[in-house]
């Protein structure tokens, strides 16, 4: 390896760490309908993203939309009337 790959590679370490349990998307399936996490309607939660209640998805390509798992968590909890 060369001088400059190695500095390179002594900076990987520095990088934010991915958690893909933590950090990864949701499909529409994993969220909502009977195998879901919320027992609601493909149609209601299309409904709450036009009303802002729920997070818009991202395009992860041209046909594939997903959410953020962050953003379901935070959905959730705002859904929980016990959290604090």
């Amino acid at each position: 390896m060369t001088s400059n790959q190695l500095q390179l590679l002594s900076g990987v370490s520095s990088l934010p760490s991915y958690d893909p349990v933590e950090d990864g998307y949701y499909r529409l399936n994993a969220i909502v309908g009977p195998k879901g996490i919320l027992p609601i309607s493909r149609s209601t939660w299309y409904s709450w993203i036009q009303q802002g209640k729920a997070p818009p998805p991202v395009n992860l390509g041209s046909r594939i939309a997903a959410w953020r798992k962050s953003d379901i968590r935070k959905l959730l909890q705002s859904l929980d009337p016990q959290h604090t």
